[in-house]
């Protein structure tokens, strides 16, 4: 049986950040999670990095992807 590796993919937005998390052994691919990181609307721009940055690494952290 191959190996897994766990991949997190980013779609970067100052305002809302998608993210996937997939396993794939390079055959198949499944979904493991996904979702979105809202930052707030107003407000400064490295507040809002900040938001995502915090969001971004709690996604790491929970998934450990390679």
């Amino acid at each position: 049986m191959p190996a897994v590796t766990r991949i997190l993919g980013i779609d970067p937005g100052s305002r809302v950040t998608g993210y996937g998390v997939i396993d794939s052994d390079g055959r198949r691919s499944v979904r493991v999670a996904s979702g979105v990181i809202r930052a707030a609307v107003a407000g400064p721009f490295a507040e809002r990095l900040r938001v995502i940055f915090d969001g971004v690494s709690a996604v790491v952290a929970e998934q450990r992807p390679q």
